[in-house]
């Protein structure tokens, strides 16, 4: 019984580390695209138009991250 749950244990923590390495290559992967790009320069404008907003009207802004 221990020997199966030890077993299990060691599957289990293989395929969350190979799951953890394909995970980082994809999003190494998405984040060289062109898209990826343009997405993130937009939403880093909205970001500083929306720090920006308080000093012009007097009304904070919580902003929160996309991620």
């Amino acid at each position: 019984m221990m020997e199966q749950k030890h077993q299990t244990t060691k599957k289990i923590s293989a395929y969350i580390e190979r799951r953890c390495e394909e995970e980082k290559r994809l999003n190494d992967l998405w984040r060289s695209t062109e898209e990826w790009r343009e997405l993130r320069e937009q939403e880093l404008a909205v970001a500083q138009a929306a720090r920006a907003s308080p000093k012009r009207t007097g009304v904070n802004v919580k902003m929160t991250q996309s991620w």
